[in-house]
């Protein structure tokens, strides 16, 4: 019976065992291979009378790398061998000393993870077995009790370790055995103890983390333009995850994460606009892979600066020194703030004195007041309009200097209508600011509440605004109170309510309509030729399936590359966030954390068209936020990165880049000397997945 056909018998029998190696057996496609950079030529066991290659490569695998020295018919695999791994808790069942690969001796089971007899293992764990020496994955076979599906199994390229994670958590709280039987490339079975033992911990964290409390807290107002942005989890998060956004964008600079990873703070490197309201969102997941739960935004509004400009007089109609003025004009003064009207109402004055309707009308910003005869003027008469300097904001500020304007009376009175000359954003316009103010030119001076009345904002609907008159009370603006909508088309007309300062209707309703900017998220895709890794001997390794970094037990250093393709992105957008993606697949050895090579970082640099040794050095690029930390954990997920600042700064300079934005990475720490090989492995741009390969994730705004 062939060896698939006695692997389906055993699978219909409900045997618990499992053929770990298809691609070996020919029953089936191959799966993922978990890569191993493998030893240095002082690893116990390697032969350097074979004049194999001693210079440590992890691309000695499957996918791209080396596959030994050519003067070794057989391959250098030796120097694949795992080391004893007993000191990072990993159970050690050799009982034959070194490893070694003797002729006529037997292979051993040599680690275990989790080791023999661990307690409170993690019930989403990986389970691995290290053998002495290389092993015929034809013939290994792994069972474990109680039953559960071990997944797909991964060798590594010398045939002496495989790995493989469980589909589904395992039990809380049960002891499971391990089975393990087989035998080496020679032949020989495997002896010693082939079997381990090890209990689960607690279930699993299902539990999605919340956000607790905010700073400023959601909905606050006036939060003073120099804050700081704090968000507080109910439980530790995974700080690779979390990422943090905000419309409009702040400049949040580098995460802080509290002592339990289970608050983020954030000290922008530019000050916030004032009386403006931000929307801050946030993404992550805890270490058990529990997405955050919503909701993920908040609001706050800034305050306005305490205001210490004096006031000013923008415009007087008539305007100082006019002739000709129609006997039917009114008399309107507009200031560059709202006003004390109670103050400033009784220190103006018109020579000779007028009587108005009412008296002096206010409109509701307090910035303009408006006297309208209750006679006609008198022809052919000089007026003087006066503002005395006592007059005062709604702060106390006080004018600087008394104000005085004149203008002559004619002897007709103004019966034409007026009219609109001019509009900004133009009719038609595509691409304007979410935020744009409607500025609207008339003909002749306004009745400014007849005006604002006829004024309507007709789609998106629930827009509201401000209004402030200037150049004589001939132009409107208009300032809407929130941003329109990304990619809306704005109408607003005037209708023929709209009144001059001498009574006059518009006679006809104008409409207008602009297109305020549009608002896409692209996926930049990888650069298989400029991706993956430099070690200190020195050497470049391109296309293979993984980027490596770590450092041997030589003290060979590794730093990884990545470079990913900008054409996708339209010359005239504007960014508004960006996102590093990497694929964390595989760990060696032990290389986060303090004592070890630290975390994972990015560095945004630019290597050019080809990767080269010299860019084991390459500096990263000089603006505000050119690096930042991708990973902080050993776990096999996706890292992500906020690079908004870098993707902007290629842009800028996507000419002198080819249209590439590159990256570097590498981890805290080049080295620390250890007794273990410490790697982590990322898919790159060649892995046979498309799925898994590296990429940015760009927003933009375009017109």
């Amino acid at each position: 019976m062939s060896h698939c056909a006695a692997a389906r018998l055993m699978r219909a029998l409900g045997v618990t065992f499992l053929v770990l190696s298809t691609a070996v057996l020919g029953c089936g496609t191959p799966e993922r291979t978990f890569l191993d950079p493998g030893l240095d030529a002082t690893t116990p066991g390697n032969d350097a009378s074979t004049g194999a290659d001693t210079t440590t490569d992890p691309s000695n695998g499957t996918e791209g790398g080396r596959q030994g020295d050519a003067s070794d018919a057989t391959g250098d695999i030796s120097r694949d061998t795992p080391t004893d791994r007993s000191s990072d808790a990993v159970t050690d069942l050799s009982q034959d000393g070194p490893v070694g690969d003797g002729a006529n001796q037997p292979p051993t089971i040599v680690g275990t993870i989790p080791a023999d007899a661990e307690v409170s293992v993690a019930v989403a764990t990986t389970i691995s077995v290290d053998f002495s020496k290389p092993m015929n994955p034809a013939t290994v076979m792994v069972g474990i009790q109680p039953l559960v599906a071990l997944g797909s199994a991964i060798w590594n390229p010398a045939s002496t370790s495989i790995a493989f994670t469980p589909p589904a958590r395992l039990a809380a709280m049960t002891k499971y055995t391990v089975t393990v039987t087989g035998s080496d490339t020679g032949g020989r079975p495997l002896t010693g103890a082939t079997t381990f033992s090890f209990t689960t911990g607690v279930a699993a964290d299902t539990t999605a983390p919340t956000i607790r409390a905010t700073v400023p807290v959601d909905n606050a107002v006036d939060v003073p333009s120099g804050t700081n942005i704090m968000v507080t989890f109910t439980e530790p998060m995974d700080v690779g995850s979390v990422i943090v956004t905000s419309v409009p964008d702040i400049m949040l600079g580098m995460p802080t994460f509290g002592p339990q990873n289970n608050q983020v703070s954030f000290t922008p490197t530019a000050t916030l606009l004032p009386y403006t309201q931000y929307t801050i969102t946030v993404a992550g997941q805890d270490p058990a892979k529990n997405p955050l739960a919503a909701p993920t935004t908040f609001k706050f509004t800034t305050a306005t600066p305490p205001d210490t400009t004096p006031p000013t007089i923008v415009s007087v109609a008539p305007p100082n020194a006019a002739t000709a003025v129609p006997s039917n004009s009114s008399i309107v003064i507009t200031f560059s703030e709202p006003m004390n009207v109670a103050v400033t109402n009784a220190l103006l004055s018109l020579s000779p004195m007028v009587t108005c309707t009412g008296g002096w009308a206010w409109n509701v910003s307090g910035t303009t007041a408006t006297c309208v005869p209750t006679m006609p003027l008198s022809s052919s008469t000089l007026y003087t309009v006066g503002v005395a300097g006592a007059a005062s904001d709604v702060a106390g500020n006080k004018l600087a200097t008394a104000f005085s304007s004149t203008f002559t009376t004619g002897v007709m009175p103004d019966t034409t209508p007026p009219t609109i000359v001019s509009a900004v954003p133009m009719n038609g316009a595509t691409g304007a600011p979410r935020g744009a103010k409607i500025v609207v030119n008339f003909s002749e001076a306004m009745d400014i509440n007849s005006a604002q009345g006829a004024f309507s904002i007709t789609a998106p609907p629930g827009v509201s605004g401000t209004f402030a008159w200037a150049s004589g009370n001939t132009q409107l603006v208009f300032t809407p109170s929130a941003l329109y909508p990304t990619g809306a088309t704005v109408n607003w007309q005037v209708s023929t309510a709209a009144k001059d300062a001498s009574g006059n209707a518009k006679t006809t309703l104008d409409t207008f309509s602009f297109n305020v900017i549009k608002s896409a998220t692209v996926n930049l895709p990888c650069i298989g030729a400029l991706d993956g890794y430099i070690w200190s001997s020195p050497s470049v390794q391109t296309g293979v399936a993984f980027i490596a970094i770590g450092d041997t037990t030589s003290s060979l250093t590794y730093r990884g590359y990545a470079a990913f393709d900008m054409t996708a992105i339209p010359a005239t957008a504007t960014i508004t966030a960006a996102s590093l993606y990497l694929e964390q697949y595989n760990v060696l050895g032990t290389p986060y954390g303090a004592g070890r090579l630290g975390d994972v970082l990015w560095r945004h640099v630019d290597y050019g068209p080809t990767l080269e040794v010299a860019d084991y050095s390459v500096a990263p690029l000089a603006h505000t936020s050119s690096a930042g930390t991708l990973s902080v954990n050993a776990t096999y997920e996706w890292k992500a990165a906020t690079v908004t600042l870098s993707l902007r700064d290629d842009l800028m300079n996507r000419a002198a880049r080819g249209n590439r934005s590159e990256f570097m990475i590498r981890f805290t720490q080049d080295t620390v000397v250890t007794t273990a090989n410490d790697f982590a492995y990322f898919y790159s741009c060649e892995a046979t997945a498309p799925t898994d390969r590296p990429y940015v994730s760009v927003t933009y705004d375009y017109p």
